[in-house]
């Protein structure tokens, strides 16, 4: 991990950065967290589905189709997907244009009862999620916020908020990236699984 190359957070990341912090501000206290293994298959899932919709041209892709792909069993695949029902676009990202560099597919609702995936981990990302961004200094707080379009603003571009805030593109770059850091060793000190979080893209 290089966060001097700049990096795009996969489902897995998004989920905490984004919905834990919205439903911090928004006082709320509970949010749901599958175990690391299912939401490993379901990014495989989405993945497929995204490849599909993006190879065909079409946002309606069946489960069948994905299913084919993954080489799973129709039912099993439309059980996890159905988890993602009702929340965010599958393919709501961080980008602008043609950028696809992070999607939002594992925000979920707290139904307050099982899940089919079994037990659900509550409350820890919010809590860790909401004090790393409390504690972030202003300006780091306020480039999060319109990096991921935190609180219901748009996303902005590294050139729109480097205007915004007489920076430069780099800098915020840099103050993006220093604060992504620190979520990653928070991650890490919480025995938060990382691997998902990858160097490419979000340069924009």
């Amino acid at each position: 991990f290089d966060p001097d190359k700049g990096f795009r957070f996969s489902t897995y990341a998004t989920w905490w950065i984004r919905q834990a912090v919205e439903m911090a501000i928004s006082k709320q206290s509970r949010l749901v967290r599958l175990p690391s293994h299912v939401i490993k298959e379901l990014n495989t899932f989405l993945r497929i589905k995204r490849r599909l919709q993006e190879t065909l041209h079409t946002d309606s892709v069946s489960v069948g189709a994905v299913a084919k792909e993954a080489g799973s069993d129709v039912d099993h695949v439309r059980r996890l997907l159905a988890l993602v029902e009702g929340t965010v676009s599958m393919d709501n990202g961080n980008g602008h244009d043609d950028e696809r560099d992070m999607t939002l597919s594992e925000i979920l609702p707290d139904t307050a009862s099982d899940t089919p995936a079994g037990s659900i981990y509550r409350d820890e990302a919010v809590n860790f999620v909401k004090n790393w961004f409390k504690n972030l200094p202003p300006k780091q707080r306020r480039i999060i916020a319109g990096r991921f379009g935190l609180n219901g603003d748009a996303i902005e571009t590294l050139d729109d908020l480097g205007a915004k805030i007489s920076l430069t593109r780099e800098r915020v770059r840099q103050i993006q990236n220093e604060a992504m850091r620190q979520l990653r060793q928070l991650c890490e000190a919480h025995g938060i699984d990382t691997d998902d979080f990858t160097d490419d893209g979000h340069n924009n």
